[in-house]
């Protein structure tokens, strides 16, 4: 049983509470995206570019326009504002102008708004295009080399962002300290975000030229402003309502369809509506960056870890996007959870013309967690020692650093130790063969996740806001910038304010993301909702339950220090008969002109992350013949801090498991020329209910982190990231090969069996 600081147990925390938006989903009642609808909608779509690198040499939308039915045509002639926007860089365009280049397949041209659906997609085909075709930069090895022809034309290279140096001790004096050296350049394939719902939704435009957007965000802030600054509307007439969405993944901190609704809205004045079609979504939307990454590794005879050397590059495709954070963050995941004296880490992101790539759950992790648990894997080969015990014998424990320290707060407990044992345990008996010529193998990886604290670290959110209101029927509602996309913070939140404040869960209503209406609280982003909402809605319940003290003092003739709240009530700890309902206290309050209202704001110092241990392990049996790889028994070990809701923590790194399996096994979104040679959910593999394990053991590690709300630490990112590494373990357990560029599809495996020997 979870309990206080003061040793009574909590009534919320640590319980399995059911989402509260579950009866609204299981009985059709929520509303998406494409769910929202308004009297005299229109219908719009969006001109793409057929060409990965092309000069627009002209548009004419003039045979568009004069369809009957076709309200609004719009190109960037209609942009009154600088007509860029991203998340890293303001390097990409709302519409690609005359004259300007279009940078990949599916870059925004012009936009139509018409009465139906089927009237707009054909005005498309009525505007215009002259192009002058350009090659295409596609190799970005070859992209970051001096002097080579650029994406961007007003840049002065290809290098996206800063490059990232990490330097410890001396790497060359390690290396010939080191008895084995185990090196290897691995390849990880770019991954499409997939979710269930495309991006959508509804803009309205406003008296006096404002609008706004009904449309799912992880970033409602920062998409009110991006929509502001492209279009020159003033920041107070843009406001963004997002609505719940069918998954997100980061995939939708970026704007989407906002800046396009906008200036549909605008421009007919009237309602436009717009819905992204799949292959829309695997043009225009931000990927997982394919990565190359070499690693290398020395070790003395014992196992002691004495050197690393590791190279990044990504491929961040037409546009900023993520691509330099997430590439800071892959370096810091390659420095290991280990304690390595002599570490030398560079990283470098590229712009090409492929397509654009940047946050995606795990955001640099799980490329970097491939490359190098692969090669500690390696290494435990190499010295012919168990894959725990190498990790144990080198793990970080309490008092040590690694390279990244400086950016974390080392307050944490480092738990390294008990995860790796805990896995231990939970591992059981490996799996027998199911037949002839299937082969059972067993692999072990593990990381030392990261998490934003509000502190700006990763995306310079220097703080999170929540604002709790008490009404006078008894309940609250708690107000943030946050987003529904399936990860349950609403539940989170009504869970805190409940506990803090003596409330049910059923009490508890979230406003969350409405511009309008709530306080600034940094993107639905990293990791951090649990961590940072969490944080700043306890500040706010305990603002809101002083004033609330303080307005009952004489109502209860009690001193503030000496009233309690429990059971929707205020009573004297001393006389608990004698107590008011927060309903009629609220009402009372009401009467006299007193809001009882609450604000929180949490901030941590500048620039330092969270930081958590995991492991995962996993079963596989292969087929020699064919290559093709089952997953049987997985196990996922995480130090959770505590665990706030453990049934919705358990799902959360049970669904993150299923995309580290696509990643490793199935999803790859590979190019040719700049075009996408996946380009629907028709090509496009993913993991379905038949491709995840039998079996999946979640266990938790709860050290309270001091600084986490309830002892709390961010963690619905970090199961994905072990996934590849002990995947491809155990098909080295089973096969004796090794798999360095995923995903291991039948092919790879069976090619790589060929390379040893191993096939007919």
């Amino acid at each position: 049983m979870a309990m206080a600081s003061d040793g009574s147990p909590y009534r919320v925390i640590g319980q399995t509470v059911p989402d509260v938006r579950g009866p609204a989903k299981t009985t059709g009642q929520e509303r998406y995206n494409i769910d929202v609808t308004f009297p005299g909608m229109l219908h719009g779509k969006t001109l793409r570019s057929p060409y990965p690198h092309a000069r627009v040499l002209r548009i004419d939308p003039s045979e568009a326009e004069r369809m009957p039915g076709v309200i609004a045509v719009v190109t960037a002639k209609d942009v009154a504002g600088t007509n860029r926007f991203g998340d890293y860089a303001a390097d990409q365009p709302v519409l690609v102008a005359e004259g300007e280049t279009a940078k990949m397949v599916g870059d925004p041209l012009a936009l139509v708004a018409a009465e139906s659906e089927a009237l707009a997609e054909a005005a498309l085909e009525r505007i215009q295009v002259e192009y002058e075709v350009l090659p295409p930069i596609v190799d970005p090895e070859a992209a970051i080399q001096p002097g080579a022809p650029r994406v961007h034309e007003d840049r002065g290279s290809n290098i996206c962002g800063d490059p990232v140096v990490l330097d410890r001790g001396d790497v060359e004096r390690g290396f010939a300290e080191s008895d084995v050296i185990v090196e290897g350049t691995y390849r990880t394939p770019r991954q499409e975000h997939a979710y269930m719902e495309p991006a959508a939704g509804v803009g309205v435009p406003e008296p006096g030229g404002g609008v706004t957007l009904y449309a799912g965000t992880q970033a409602p802030m920062q998409a009110r402003t991006s929509v502001s600054r492209a279009l020159g509307i003033p920041e107070h007439r843009v406001r963004v309502v997002p609505v719940p969405m069918g998954g997100a993944f980061g995939g939708k901190i970026d704007v989407s369809v906002h800046p396009h609704l906008a200036l549909l809205a605008l421009k007919s004045g009237r309602p436009v509506r717009m819905a992204w079609r799949s292959e829309e979504s695997f043009q225009a939307s931000p990927k997982r960056n394919p990565a190359r990454i070499r690693v290398k590794l020395g070790a003395r005879r014992d196992g002691t870890f004495v050197a690393c050397e590791a190279d990044v590059l990504l491929n961040g495709g037409a546009y900023a996007s993520s691509s330099p954070p997430v590439l800071k963050v892959a370096c810091c995941y390659l420095g290991g959870p280990y304690d390595i004296p002599n570490v030398r880490i560079r990283g470098v992101a590229a712009y090409t013309n492929d397509p654009i790539a940047g946050a995606f759950r795990g955001f640099g992790g799980p490329q970097a967690a491939f490359a190098l648990e692969t090669t500690v894997n390696k290494m435990a080969t190499a010295l012919g020692t168990d894959p725990i015990a190498l990790r144990l014998k080198n793990a970080l424990v309490q008092g040590r650093s690694t390279p990244i320290s400086p950016m974390l707060h080392l307050d944490h407990p480092v738990t390294l130790p008990q995860v790796l044992t805990r896995i231990r345990e939970l591992a059981g008996p490996k799996p027998e063969p199911s037949g002839p010529r299937k082969k059972v193998g067993r692999g072990v990886a593990c990381t030392m996740p990261i998490f934003d604290t509000s502190s700006g670290a990763i995306y310079l959110l220097k703080g999170t806001g929540a604002n709790i209101e008490l009404l006078p029927d008894g309940t609250a509602v708690v107000r943030c910038e946050s987003a529904e996309f399936g990860e349950g913070a609403s539940t989170l939140l009504a869970q805190v304010v409940a506990e803090e404040l003596g409330l049910e869960v059923k009490d508890v209503t979230c406003v969350l993301g409405d511009t309008s209406a709530v306080p600034k609280s940094g993107r639905a982003v990293a990791s951090r909702q649990a961590f940072c909402l969490g944080n700043a809605a306890m500040l706010a319940a305990h603002n809101l339950r002083t004033k609330v003290f303080e307005a009952a003092a004489d109502e209860l003739e009690a001193p503030p220090e000496a009233l309690g709240l429990a059971e929707g009530h205020v009573f004297v700890r001393e006389r608990p008969d004698r107590r008011i309902s927060l309903g009629k206290l609220s009402w009372a309050c009401r009467l006299k002109g007193i809001e009882l209202r609450g604000d929180g704001w949490f901030s941590q110092p500048h620039g330092k992350l969270g930081h958590t241990f995991s492991a995962g392990l996993m079963d596989l049996e292969v087929d020699e013949e064919t290559g093709k790889v089952r997953p049987l028994r997985s196990v996922v070990v995480l130090d959770v801090g505590r665990a706030l809701n453990p049934g919705a923590l358990r799902g959360q790194l049970i669904g993150g498991e299923a995309q580290g399996l696509g990643f490793a096994l199935l999803e790859d979104m590979p190019t040719e020329g700049g075009q996408i040679l996946t380009p629907s959910l028709m090509e496009y593999l993913l993991p379905t209910a038949s491709d995840v394990t039998d079996e999946t053991i979640v266990s938790f590690v709860e050290e309270p982190y001091p600084a986490g709300p309830y002892g709390a630490k961010g963690a619905s990112e970090h199961s994905v990231k072990d996934v590849a590494p002990a995947l491809v373990a155990a098909l080295h357990d089973a096969l004796g090969v090794w798999i360095d560029e995923i995903p291991a599809t039948p092919e790879k495996v069976w090619r790589a069996l060929g390379a040893a020997g191993r096939t007919a």
